[in-house]
């Protein structure tokens, strides 16, 4: 099998258990470690996931992946939260931290880059929208250099 393949084959064998927890499948990663295959999910929750939910989840997976002999030479599985410190990306990044502070850099145009902290107020198809201490800014993903949720402790 090829690896597109594969990933389409474990993510299919993942979307019920994750399903079934009320998560979301965040990014599925396939590939050689030594001579095994090492397959990590991320999975999430808008609520946070715990690592109880991660085992039986990950019991469900190994279960079907060993039914099918997917891998015969042996494989490693790491089913994981993402963590907060992880880079927003996509869409569904955005959605997951709807009403939570982050610090964003982005290209204002020009190659101009700025870089805001602000609460996200929306995640619509191609722009956020964010609201900083005293306006509201809408951003287009395609101008995000970077963001990460601000993390307070």
């Amino acid at each position: 099998m090829y690896k597109d393949e594969i990933k389409k084959e474990l993510k299919e064998i993942a979307r019920e258990p994750i399903n079934e927890a009320k998560a979301v499948l965040i990014h599925c990663d396939v590939r050689p470690q030594n001579r095994t295959m090492m397959i990590r999910f991320l999975v999430d929750k808008p609520e946070g996931i715990s690592i109880a939910e991660c085992a039986s989840i990950s019991r469900v997976i190994e279960r079907e992946i060993d039914a099918k002999g997917l891998f015969a030479q042996g494989y490693t599985l790491e089913v994981a939260s993402p963590g907060l410190d992880r880079l927003l990306k996509t869409q569904l990044d955005f959605k997951r931290v709807l009403g939570k502070e982050v610090i964003l850099t982005y290209d204002t145009g020009g190659n101009h880059i700025e870089k805001i902290e602000g609460i996200i107020e929306e995640a619509a198809k191609d722009f956020l929208s964010i609201n900083l201490k005293d306006n509201k800014e809408n951003i287009k993903y395609s101008s995000i250099k970077k963001a990460k949720q601000k993390i307070k402790i």
